[in-house]
């Protein structure tokens, strides 16, 4: 039961399947799914281009306007996309993980896929953040930037050894 998954990881907001078109059709949030159509989403075009499994770019979600990142998966069978597992993850849980860092006033913490795609973005943006961000080079670093304000900002990234995102 979806509602069960859901449950177990409190982390979690949404835990639905997707026909291959990405409409929902179950999700344990409620007992008759939404008519809810994600196709165009960029992760829906990923999945059917072939990718198999997927962290999407930091959303609002349809319906509610609430901030959201997702985590995808390909359903197959003998190749042939029949479901998406889709996992929805509310930006607030990200937060907690950044105010625990204890970053300090005016500090941002972003999760970006190597791509400049902004998987998570803490404090949320008032707007949907501009895709892509400049990619950063190697496996870390630090650059001063200068903003537009005059003012400047020190940044510092790390890539992660076993996925493609950078923080």
């Amino acid at each position: 039961e979806l509602r069960a998954i859901a449950a177990a990881a409190p982390e979690v907001g949404t835990v639905a399947v997707l026909d291959p078109e990405g409409r929902i059709v179950a999700t344990s949030s409620r007992p008759d799914a939404p008519p809810t159509d994600l196709s165009s989403r960029p992760f829906m075009q990923a999945i059917r281009d072939g990718t198999t499994g997927l962290l999407s770019g930091l959303t609002r979600a349809q319906g509610s306007g609430a901030w959201l990142y997702s985590w995808n998966r390909a359903i197959r069978v003998e190749g042939r996309l029949v479901a998406v597992a889709h996992i929805a993850l509310p930006a607030e849980e990200f937060g907690r993980v950044s105010d625990r860092l204890a970053l300090g006033p005016g500090a941002e913490l972003r999760l970006v896929h190597r791509d400049g795609t902004v998987l998570m973005w803490w404090p949320l943006p008032a707007a949907q953040p501009a895709v892509p961000l400049v990619a950063r080079p190697g496996s870390d670093g630090i650059a001063q930037e200068a903003l537009p304000n005059g003012s400047s900002r020190l940044i510092g990234w790390r890539a992660a050894p076993s996925a493609p995102v950078v923080a």
